[in-house]
């Protein structure tokens, strides 16, 4: 290798940033961190997040201060298979997404049953070329606690991805709304740090 290009690889490596545990939580935490992407639609918000697969791995350990690593990274072998989003769903209408713009109190029901139970095939990743199915997926509801709702997504995950924009396309078939597009960049990807245990 010419000394020059030596030179290059070696300033390109020390530019990548390792944070311990609590320092990559919070780095995943913040919003400015080009993770997180949101759009509002008629009254809904839409909050994206790309969620690494250390942050899941992370987050599935629970009690950090006694982190066994060798689990953890038994984890991370399982999980390099997929790749993880969170959506946050609100209205600034009510503090209940889904009682906004309500007709009856049977609608409420429909959108509980649709969103705890059928919306996940109404969930696709595109990636380039390439349009991915929704292969893991979980409504969480919150009851009020929180001025929003969650949901967890999972897709394959496929060579070279993290080269490739991340493309969550929502059809939506119970609140009205058309196709809701959130776009993470490939350069924002390639910024996350790598987690030091």
């Amino acid at each position: 290798m010419k000394p020059a290009l030596l030179l290059l690889s070696l300033m390109l490596v020390s530019c990548t940033q390792s944070l311990n545990v609590q320092d990559y939580i919070a780095w995943n935490q913040d919003e400015d961190n080009g993770l997180y992407q949101s759009v509002e639609r008629e009254g809904y918000q839409f909050k994206l997040q790309y969620k690494p697969q250390e942050l899941v791995a992370l987050n599935n350990a629970g009690d950090l201060s006694g982190l066994d690593k060798t689990q953890l990274n038994e984890e991370l072998e399982e999980l390099k298979e997929y790749q993880f989003f969170d959506i946050h769903i609100s209205s600034n209408l009510v503090a209940d997404f889904l009682r906004a713009r309500l007709s009856s109190q049977e609608e409420y029901y429909q959108r509980v049953a649709y969103f705890s139970t059928f919306a996940q095939d109404d969930f696709k990743l595109v990636e380039g070329q390439d349009t991915l199915a929704c292969i893991m997926y979980h409504f969480e509801r919150n009851y009020g606690i929180r001025p929003f709702q969650t949901i967890l997504l999972g897709f394959k995950n496929t060579p070279g991805s993290q080269d490739k924009d991340k493309e969550v396309l929502y059809e939506d078939r119970i609140l009205g709304l058309n196709t809701v597009n959130l776009r993470i960049e490939s350069k924002n990807l390639n910024n996350i740090p790598q987690l030091s245990l």
